[in-house]
Formats: C-alpha cells, sequence, structure tokens
C-alpha cells in the first residue's frame, strides 16, 4: 500500500511540475520573443549561376512581389564529374561540367547579389550555396557499366560573403589549394626524385633508351600526383563514408559559416547520361554520422522522414541532451527553386525567420541560433 500511494504521489508530482513547466512557457512566450520580428524567407534558390532559369534580379522581383523578406541563395559551388585511367587519372581525363559558381566566378556571384541586395531594399538578399564535395567511381568504362555514386548528396552552406572562401572549399578536383599539401606530398615528392635521378642518369649516358623512359614515366607520375588539390579524397577509392562531408562541415565551421544537409530524402534512382550513370541513394543516417553541422531540410518537396518521432533528428537532440554534442541541430525549409514551370513556385516552402531587425547578420543570426520555423504555402 505504501508503495503504491508512492508511486501515485510521484505521478501527481511529476504532472504538477509538466503542468507548471507548460503555463509557464505559454504565458512567458511573448516575454521570451518579445522585440522580434517575422521575416518570411525561402532559401536555396537557384539562379542561372546554376541550374535555375532565373537571373538574380528576376529572382528578386518576383521574390519583392510575393511579399518575400529575405531570399538566400544556393546555386551549385561546383557542378562537375571527371573521369580518368589511372595511374594518370588527372592526365588522361574526360570531364562533364555544368555552370556553377566556380565557373562562372565566385567574385561575380558575389558582386551581383551585393548589387541587387542595394537595389532591392524591401528583399535581403543573401549568399549560399549547394556543395556536393565527394562522388566516387564503380564500374569501368570499357564494360559499359561506369556508375558515379552520389554526385547528388549535398550540404546548403551560408554566410560567405568572401568569393575566397568559396574558391577554397573542399571539392573534388576543383581550385588550386595549399591546404592539402602534406597530405599527398609524399608521393609527389619521390615521383620527382626518381625523375632526377633517372634523368641524370640519362644525361651522363647511361643506358640511354631505359633512363629516359623510366624518367619520362616519373615526371608523368610527378604531373598527376600534384599535391595543390583542392580536396584531400580520390573519387577513385571507392565510399569513403562521411569522412568529406564532415571536411566540408568543418571547413565551413572554421570560416564562420553554416552547413546544413540537403535533400536527405533523394529518390533512390539512376540517371543515364551517355555511357556515364548517376546514382544518388537517400542519406538520412548521415544526421547521426556527422557533427558540428548547423541543421538540415526539414520541410522540402516531398515528405521528410527524418522529423518523424524517434526518428534521426530527435536522435540527435538526444544525443546533444546527454552532452554527446555540442550544439542543437535545427530545421528550415527549401523547395530546390530551379524554374517557375508550374510544379515549383518560388516561395512554396518558406522558413520564417524570428529576428530584431531587418539585416543580413540578424537572418544568419536566427539560423544559427534556431530563431526559425518552416511552412509550406498552399493556394
Amino acid at each position: 500500500v505504501n508503495y503504491y500511494l508512492t508511486r501515485e504521489q510521484c505521478r501527481f508530482q511529476v504532472s504538477l511540475i509538466l503542468t507548471g513547466a507548460m503555463v509557464f512557457l505559454l504565458a512567458s512566450a511573448d516575454t521570451i520573443f518579445a522585440g522580434f520580428i517575422q521575416l518570411d524567407g525561402i532559401a536555396d534558390v537557384k539562379t542561372r549561376f546554376s541550374r535555375g532559369c532565373s537571373t538574380l534580379q528576376e529572382v528578386a522581383e518576383e521574390a519583392r512581389s510575393k511579399g518575400v523578406d529575405a531570399v538566400i541563395f544556393g546555386d551549385q559551388a561546383r557542378d562537375a564529374v571527371e573521369y580518368g585511367i589511372v595511374p594518370l587519372e588527372r592526365i588522361i581525363r574526360k570531364r562533364n561540367e555544368s555552370p556553377s559558381i566556380l565557373t562562372m566566378g565566385a567574385p561575380a556571384y558575389i558582386a551581383e547579389i551585393n548589387d541587387n541586395d542595394k537595389q532591392f531594399e524591401e528583399t535581403l538578399l543573401i549568399s549560399g550555396a549547394e556543395v556536393a564535395p565527394f562522388y566516387y567511381w564503380t564500374g569501368n568504362v570499357f564494360s559499359g557499366n561506369l556508375v558515379a555514386n552520389n554526385p547528388g548528396k549535398h550540404l546548403f552552406v551560408v554566410g560567405f560573403d568572401t568569393p575566397e572562401v568559396y574558391e577554397q572549399l573542399p571539392i573534388l578536383d576543383s581550385n588550386f589549394s595549399k591546404r592539402y599539401l602534406t597530405h599527398s606530398q609524399q608521393y609527389f615528392v619521390g615521383c620527382v626524385v626518381f625523375f632526377l635521378l633517372f634523368l641524370v642518369a640519362f644525361l651522363k649516358g647511361y643506358k640511354k633508351k631505359l633512363t629516359r623512359l623510366i624518367a619520362g614515366i616519373m615526371f608523368l607520375l610527378a604531373l598527376n600526383n600534384m599535391p595543390f588539390r583542392s580536396s584531400p579524397f580520390s573519387q577513385y577509392k571507392g565510399d569513403l563514408g562521411v569522412q568529406p562531408y564532415q571536411e566540408l562541415i568543418d571547413y565551413v565551421n572554421s570560416n564562420g559559416g553554416l552547413v546544413f544537409w540537403n535533400h536527405m530524402e533523394a529518390p533512390n534512382e539512376i540517371k543515364q547520361k551517355g555511357r556515364v550513370s548517376y546514382k544518388t541513394e537517400p542519406y538520412p543516417k548521415d544526421l547521426m554520422l556527422t557533427s558540428g553541422y548547423t541543421g538540415f531540410q526539414s520541410v522540402a518537396d516531398s515528405p521528410v522522414m527524418q522529423i518523424e518521432p524517434g526518428k534521426e533528428w530527435d536522435n540527435v537532440l538526444g544525443e546533444y541532451i546527454q552532452g554527446k554534442r555540442k550544439k542543437p541541430v535545427w530545421g528550415y525549409g527549401a523547395n530546390n527553386y530551379l524554374c517557375e514551370d508550374g510544379e515549383t513556385k518560388l516561395g512554396e516552402i518558406r522558413t520564417i525567420f524570428l529576428v530584431r531587425q531587418k539585416s543580413r547578420n540578424d537572418v544568419l543570426d536566427a539560423m544559427a541560433s534556431g530563431r526559425m520555423y518552416a511552412v509550406r504555402q498552399t493556394g
């Protein structure tokens, strides 16, 4: 009997505490958010800098006409795949590349956003980029079963206003970089040393045909393995898990930006382009396998299962509560706008930001601290 009474008393006390907490939160909501205003925002918007149909100015005009307060652009940072014949994969190669921020020029991208931001005072224009840091090859071009795996595995990067940060993003086969010199310089140095040794032997007349051949091979290998790479990873070494994506997350954080997982419910399908197949499988579990990111796309064109009770978002937040993660993970909404084609409409999915004043920095601060929520517009 005593056990039963004690248990009922505990239940009553817990219920009383929870009820009190709810009353306090509801009563103090106005106080907590006093001084904040709401801004209607749209994110991950593409333009002609990458896969979009509209110019930056046309997007800004359309957003203003729809009462949108902030537009966060999400053009592709680099949209390319490259296949080469190992061991000279960087010399004997074929590259398929589409327009992107880095092909069109990061300085031009940022300058055009800033110029239009001054012109459209009613609507904030903020730079962002969709980044696919890695993909890997399976199959063989000669067998006709070549597959590029995970080229559509994206993260959404926001908050950079200098071209150099975009230009140094850790993306496969991108810009010149000194950041990973120590990662690949040993093989390069070895090739250079052997090249010089056999070159000297050739110049001294020692077995000229053989030493000339070996010196030529070493020269090609040294050229192929130049250490000034934009990424420490290779698309020819198979699936490297989340390492390349964690590298991007760490890079963004070290440069003061925000980074969100994007399109994690990607359709599990294979697209054929010429002799190459492109395959990206859904990757919701990467929410659990990576850390340090700001959040993820929680509302999209199709249902996002990670937000369901007991799924990845709950688990990640549980790890934060347990002290296993340094910061919580937030959700934002976007519909990957490319064109006004009747199916996808600008502003169909919005992220509402709670800010103290209408400015870029306040929007970025709201994203970083989770003062935002995503909604789907109808009608």
